[in-house]
Protein backbone atom coordinates (compact mmCIF):
# COMPACT_ATOMS: atom_id res chain seq x y z
CA UNK A 1 0.00 0.00 0.00
CA UNK A 2 1.23 3.48 -0.70
CA UNK A 3 1.34 5.83 2.24
CA UNK A 4 -1.05 8.76 2.32
CA UNK A 5 1.24 11.23 0.59
CA UNK A 6 2.09 8.76 -2.20
CA UNK A 7 -1.23 7.20 -3.14
CA UNK A 8 -3.42 8.74 -5.82
CA UNK A 9 -6.44 10.55 -4.39
CA UNK A 10 -9.04 11.71 -6.89
CA UNK A 11 -11.71 14.17 -5.77
CA UNK A 12 -15.24 13.37 -6.84
CA UNK A 13 -18.09 15.67 -7.74
CA UNK A 14 -21.31 14.18 -6.46
CA UNK A 15 -24.74 14.70 -8.00
CA UNK A 16 -26.74 11.47 -7.77
CA UNK A 17 -23.73 9.71 -9.27
CA UNK A 18 -20.04 10.00 -8.50
CA UNK A 19 -18.02 11.52 -11.31
CA UNK A 20 -14.41 11.10 -12.30
CA UNK A 21 -12.63 13.05 -15.00
CA UNK A 22 -11.29 10.48 -17.44
CA UNK A 23 -8.86 11.61 -20.09
CA UNK A 24 -7.74 10.14 -23.38
CA UNK A 25 -5.04 12.13 -25.21
CA UNK A 26 -7.53 14.70 -26.46
CA UNK A 27 -10.76 13.99 -24.60
CA UNK A 28 -11.97 15.06 -21.17
CA UNK A 29 -15.14 13.24 -20.15
CA UNK A 30 -16.96 12.55 -16.91
CA UNK A 31 -17.86 8.99 -16.05
CA UNK A 32 -19.90 7.46 -13.27
CA UNK A 33 -18.06 5.28 -10.76
CA UNK A 34 -19.47 1.77 -10.33
CA UNK A 35 -18.01 -1.06 -8.24
CA UNK A 36 -20.35 -3.86 -9.31
CA UNK A 37 -19.37 -3.56 -12.98
CA UNK A 38 -15.98 -4.04 -14.63
CA UNK A 39 -16.34 -2.33 -18.00
CA UNK A 40 -15.15 1.19 -18.71
CA UNK A 41 -17.01 2.81 -21.56
CA UNK A 42 -17.90 6.18 -23.06
CA UNK A 43 -20.91 6.77 -25.29
CA UNK A 44 -19.84 7.15 -28.91
CA UNK A 45 -20.54 10.38 -30.72
CA UNK A 46 -23.62 9.90 -32.90
CA UNK A 47 -24.94 7.00 -30.79
CA UNK A 48 -28.49 5.69 -31.14
CA UNK A 49 -30.70 6.03 -28.08
CA UNK A 50 -33.46 3.43 -27.75
CA UNK A 51 -36.29 2.71 -25.33
CA UNK A 52 -36.93 -0.50 -23.39
CA UNK A 53 -38.60 -2.01 -26.48
CA UNK A 54 -35.56 -1.21 -28.67
CA UNK A 55 -37.37 1.59 -30.51
CA UNK A 56 -35.21 4.59 -31.50
CA UNK A 57 -35.91 7.73 -29.46
CA UNK A 58 -34.27 11.18 -29.40
CA UNK A 59 -30.69 11.07 -28.11
CA UNK A 60 -31.67 13.55 -25.41
CA UNK A 61 -33.77 10.78 -23.83
CA UNK A 62 -30.60 8.93 -22.80
CA UNK A 63 -29.38 12.17 -21.18
CA UNK A 64 -25.63 11.74 -21.54
CA UNK A 65 -23.30 14.67 -20.99
CA UNK A 66 -22.10 16.73 -23.96
CA UNK A 67 -18.65 15.14 -24.47
CA UNK A 68 -19.34 11.89 -26.29
CA UNK A 69 -16.31 10.10 -27.72
CA UNK A 70 -15.34 9.95 -31.40
CA UNK A 71 -12.78 7.13 -31.84
CA UNK A 72 -11.62 8.62 -35.14
CA UNK A 73 -10.39 11.73 -33.32
CA UNK A 74 -8.17 9.82 -30.88
CA UNK A 75 -4.71 9.01 -32.30
CA UNK A 76 -4.22 6.26 -29.70
CA UNK A 77 -7.53 4.46 -30.17
CA UNK A 78 -7.31 1.00 -31.77
CA UNK A 79 -10.47 -0.88 -32.71
CA UNK A 80 -10.71 -4.43 -31.39
CA UNK A 81 -11.98 -6.33 -34.42
CA UNK A 82 -14.85 -8.77 -34.04
CA UNK A 83 -15.48 -7.73 -30.43
CA UNK A 84 -18.60 -6.10 -29.01
CA UNK A 85 -19.38 -4.55 -25.64
CA UNK A 86 -22.75 -5.90 -24.55
CA UNK A 87 -23.59 -5.14 -20.93
CA UNK A 88 -26.85 -4.86 -19.01
CA UNK A 89 -27.15 -3.27 -15.57
CA UNK A 90 -29.36 -4.25 -12.66
CA UNK A 91 -31.88 -1.49 -13.32
CA UNK A 92 -32.41 -2.67 -16.91
CA UNK A 93 -30.21 -0.14 -18.71
CA UNK A 94 -27.83 -1.54 -21.30
CA UNK A 95 -25.16 -0.44 -23.77
CA UNK A 96 -23.98 -2.15 -26.95
CA UNK A 97 -21.30 -1.40 -29.51
CA UNK A 98 -17.63 -1.58 -30.49
CA UNK A 99 -14.71 -2.22 -28.16
CA UNK A 100 -11.13 -1.11 -28.53
CA UNK A 101 -7.96 0.04 -26.81
CA UNK A 102 -6.98 3.55 -25.78
CA UNK A 103 -5.02 5.51 -23.19
CA UNK A 104 -7.14 6.20 -20.10
CA UNK A 105 -6.20 8.54 -17.26
CA UNK A 106 -7.89 9.15 -13.92
CA UNK A 107 -6.14 11.87 -11.96
CA UNK A 108 -2.43 11.18 -12.45
CA UNK A 109 -2.97 7.45 -13.07
CA UNK A 110 -2.54 6.68 -16.76
CA UNK A 111 -3.08 3.28 -18.37
CA UNK A 112 -2.02 2.72 -21.96
CA UNK A 113 -3.70 0.16 -24.18
CA UNK A 114 -6.70 -0.15 -21.88
CA UNK A 115 -9.63 -2.06 -23.32
CA UNK A 116 -12.76 0.10 -23.30
CA UNK A 117 -16.19 0.15 -24.86
CA UNK A 118 -17.47 2.88 -27.18
CA UNK A 119 -21.13 1.88 -27.45
CA UNK A 120 -23.17 3.24 -30.32
CA UNK A 121 -26.54 1.96 -29.05
CA UNK A 122 -27.84 2.57 -25.53
CA UNK A 123 -30.94 2.25 -23.38
CA UNK A 124 -29.98 4.69 -20.66
CA UNK A 125 -31.41 7.16 -18.17
CA UNK A 126 -28.57 9.60 -17.63
CA UNK A 127 -28.17 12.80 -15.65
CA UNK A 128 -27.02 15.15 -18.39
CA UNK A 129 -23.46 15.19 -17.03
CA UNK A 130 -21.74 11.80 -17.26
CA UNK A 131 -20.86 10.23 -20.61
CA UNK A 132 -20.05 6.72 -19.43
CA UNK A 133 -18.92 4.40 -16.64
CA UNK A 134 -15.62 3.56 -14.96
CA UNK A 135 -16.02 -0.04 -13.81
CA UNK A 136 -13.91 -1.19 -10.85
CA UNK A 137 -15.02 -4.81 -10.40
CA UNK A 138 -13.12 -7.93 -11.51
CA UNK A 139 -12.27 -9.45 -14.94
CA UNK A 140 -14.91 -12.20 -14.70
CA UNK A 141 -17.61 -9.52 -14.93
CA UNK A 142 -16.33 -7.83 -18.08
CA UNK A 143 -18.89 -7.95 -20.85
CA UNK A 144 -17.06 -7.92 -24.17
CA UNK A 145 -17.98 -10.70 -26.59
CA UNK A 146 -15.87 -12.20 -29.37
CA UNK A 147 -17.77 -12.96 -32.57
CA UNK A 148 -16.86 -16.56 -33.36
CA UNK A 149 -18.70 -17.43 -36.54
CA UNK A 150 -22.40 -17.22 -35.64
CA UNK A 151 -21.73 -17.45 -31.90
CA UNK A 152 -20.71 -14.85 -29.33
CA UNK A 153 -18.05 -15.97 -26.85
CA UNK A 154 -17.26 -14.01 -23.72
CA UNK A 155 -13.71 -12.63 -23.84
CA UNK A 156 -12.67 -11.37 -20.36
CA UNK A 157 -10.04 -8.66 -20.02
CA UNK A 158 -8.27 -6.66 -17.32
CA UNK A 159 -10.32 -3.66 -16.10
CA UNK A 160 -8.78 -0.22 -15.59
CA UNK A 161 -7.64 -0.58 -11.97
CA UNK A 162 -6.02 -3.99 -12.44
CA UNK A 163 -4.34 -2.69 -15.59
CA UNK A 164 -2.97 0.23 -13.56
CA UNK A 165 -1.48 -2.26 -11.10
CA UNK A 166 0.01 -4.36 -13.90
CA UNK A 167 1.58 -1.28 -15.47
CA UNK A 168 2.85 -0.19 -12.02
CA UNK A 169 0.99 3.09 -12.23
CA UNK A 170 -0.32 2.13 -8.80
CA UNK A 171 1.92 0.25 -6.39
CA UNK A 172 0.54 -3.30 -6.27
CA UNK A 173 -1.98 -3.18 -3.42
CA UNK A 174 -3.55 -6.60 -3.81
CA UNK A 175 -1.54 -8.05 -0.92
CA UNK A 176 -2.66 -5.26 1.41
CA UNK A 177 -5.93 -4.49 3.13
CA UNK A 178 -6.99 -1.66 0.84
CA UNK A 179 -6.64 -1.84 -2.98
CA UNK A 180 -8.71 1.34 -3.23
CA UNK A 181 -11.15 3.18 -1.01
CA UNK A 182 -14.13 5.41 -1.64
CA UNK A 183 -15.39 8.14 0.66
CA UNK A 184 -18.68 9.98 0.11
CA UNK A 185 -19.23 12.99 2.32
CA UNK A 186 -22.94 13.30 3.21
CA UNK A 187 -24.65 16.64 2.78
CA UNK A 188 -25.83 17.22 6.37
CA UNK A 189 -23.29 19.53 8.02
CA UNK A 190 -23.26 17.54 11.27
CA UNK A 191 -21.70 14.56 9.52
CA UNK A 192 -19.72 16.59 7.04
CA UNK A 193 -17.30 17.59 9.80
CA UNK A 194 -15.38 14.38 9.10
CA UNK A 195 -14.58 15.66 5.62
CA UNK A 196 -11.32 17.49 5.18
CA UNK A 197 -11.54 21.12 4.18
CA UNK A 198 -10.31 20.39 0.66
CA UNK A 199 -13.00 17.76 0.10
CA UNK A 200 -16.04 19.71 1.25
CA UNK A 201 -16.78 21.45 -2.05
CA UNK A 202 -16.64 18.12 -3.89
CA UNK A 203 -18.37 15.84 -1.37
CA UNK A 204 -16.05 12.87 -1.74
CA UNK A 205 -12.95 11.23 -3.15
CA UNK A 206 -11.47 7.89 -4.14
CA UNK A 207 -7.97 6.73 -3.26
CA UNK A 208 -6.18 4.19 -5.44
CA UNK A 209 -3.67 2.18 -3.40
CA UNK A 210 -4.61 3.28 0.10
CA UNK A 211 -7.19 4.65 2.51
CA UNK A 212 -8.88 7.98 1.82
CA UNK A 213 -7.27 10.54 4.19
CA UNK A 214 -10.34 11.49 6.22
CA UNK A 215 -11.11 11.11 9.91
CA UNK A 216 -13.58 8.48 11.11
CA UNK A 217 -15.96 8.75 14.03
CA UNK A 218 -16.10 5.13 15.20
CA UNK A 219 -14.36 1.78 14.92
CA UNK A 220 -13.85 0.04 11.61
CA UNK A 221 -13.50 -3.63 10.77
CA UNK A 222 -12.03 -5.69 7.96
CA UNK A 223 -14.03 -8.46 6.29
CA UNK A 224 -13.11 -10.66 3.32
CA UNK A 225 -14.51 -10.13 -0.16
CA UNK A 226 -16.48 -13.21 -1.17
CA UNK A 227 -15.64 -15.38 -4.16
CA UNK A 228 -18.35 -16.96 -6.31
CA UNK A 229 -18.68 -20.09 -8.36
CA UNK A 230 -20.01 -18.94 -11.77
CA UNK A 231 -22.49 -21.85 -11.72
CA UNK A 232 -23.87 -21.07 -8.26
CA UNK A 233 -25.67 -18.23 -6.52
CA UNK A 234 -23.99 -18.39 -3.11
CA UNK A 235 -20.39 -17.51 -2.24
CA UNK A 236 -17.99 -20.40 -2.67
CA UNK A 237 -14.48 -21.47 -1.69
CA UNK A 238 -14.41 -24.21 -4.33
CA UNK A 239 -11.79 -24.60 -7.06
CA UNK A 240 -13.89 -22.71 -9.62
CA UNK A 241 -14.65 -19.77 -7.33
CA UNK A 242 -13.52 -16.33 -8.48
CA UNK A 243 -13.97 -12.69 -7.57
CA UNK A 244 -16.88 -11.00 -9.33
CA UNK A 245 -17.90 -7.92 -7.34
CA UNK A 246 -17.32 -6.56 -3.84
CA UNK A 247 -19.64 -8.75 -1.76
CA UNK A 248 -19.36 -9.46 1.96
CA UNK A 249 -21.35 -10.99 4.80
CA UNK A 250 -23.43 -8.54 6.84
CA UNK A 251 -24.57 -9.53 10.33
CA UNK A 252 -27.03 -6.67 10.76
CA UNK A 253 -27.84 -3.02 10.10
CA UNK A 254 -28.31 -0.08 12.47
CA UNK A 255 -29.32 3.48 11.74
CA UNK A 256 -29.33 6.54 14.02
CA UNK A 257 -32.25 6.17 16.42
CA UNK A 258 -32.99 2.59 15.43
CA UNK A 259 -32.39 -0.83 16.91
CA UNK A 260 -30.31 -3.45 15.15
CA UNK A 261 -31.96 -5.15 12.21
CA UNK A 262 -30.66 -8.70 12.11
CA UNK A 263 -30.36 -10.12 8.63
CA UNK A 264 -30.11 -13.61 7.28
CA UNK A 265 -26.49 -14.65 6.89
CA UNK A 266 -26.00 -13.85 3.24
CA UNK A 267 -23.72 -11.81 1.03
CA UNK A 268 -24.34 -8.13 0.43
CA UNK A 269 -22.93 -6.23 -2.50
CA UNK A 270 -21.12 -2.98 -1.70
CA UNK A 271 -21.74 -0.68 -4.63
CA UNK A 272 -21.42 2.99 -5.49
CA UNK A 273 -23.73 3.49 -8.43
CA UNK A 274 -26.59 1.04 -8.71
CA UNK A 275 -29.92 2.47 -9.82
CA UNK A 276 -31.73 -0.27 -7.92
CA UNK A 277 -31.41 1.84 -4.78
CA UNK A 278 -32.69 5.13 -6.18
CA UNK A 279 -34.84 6.90 -3.57
CA UNK A 280 -36.86 10.12 -3.44
CA UNK A 281 -34.67 13.04 -2.35
CA UNK A 282 -36.53 13.45 0.95
CA UNK A 283 -35.97 9.78 1.83
CA UNK A 284 -32.31 9.89 0.84
CA UNK A 285 -31.78 13.05 2.92
CA UNK A 286 -33.40 11.39 5.94
CA UNK A 287 -31.26 8.28 5.48
CA UNK A 288 -28.08 10.38 5.38
CA UNK A 289 -29.09 12.43 8.41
Amino acid sequence: MKVANQMEVVVLKVKLKYFLHTISPIYLVQVGLIKHSSDTWVAQEGFTCIDSDSNPVPTSTCAFGPAQFNPADSPTFELLANHTLNTTYGGGAFVWGPAGFDTVSVGSITVSGQEIGVPDMTFWEGDGTSEGILGLAFPALTAVDLENGTALVKDPYSPFFLSAIAQKTVTNPLHTLTPFSLFLCPRPTKIRRICTRSLRPHLGCIAFGGIVPVAVTSKSATVPVQRYDPQKVDPSSGPNATFLWYALDVDGYTFPGSTAVVTKSNSTMVDSGTTINLLPTAVADAYNA
